[in-house]
């Protein structure tokens, strides 16, 4: 976190992170996010059990220009008990 805070605001460059977070918080943006997801129900959308997640999911996916959702057969029509 904090090589990407001492960034120069008007760096042009590309930044590759295999975190979520880090990426969330440095406001960087995408073509295509891959949410992944504990289960997808048609009134409750796609959802995760943990309420950090959910909130860091939405903040990259409104980022992105297209988000996939990645979820299984089994995971069609399930909730996570937050709903988030």
């Amino acid at each position: 976190m904090a090589v990407g805070h001492a960034l120069p605001k008007d760096l042009a460059c590309t930044v590759i992170t295999h975190s979520p977070t880090i990426a969330a918080a440095q406001n960087v943006s995408a073509g295509l996010f891959l949410l992944g997801v504990t289960g997808v129900r048609s009134e409750a959308g796609p959802t995760t059990g943990d309420a950090e997640d959910a909130a860091m999911e939405r903040a990259l996916a409104a980022r992105a220009a297209d988000t996939c959702v990645l979820g299984s057969a089994e995971k069609t029509g399930t909730a996570s008990r937050s709903a988030d």
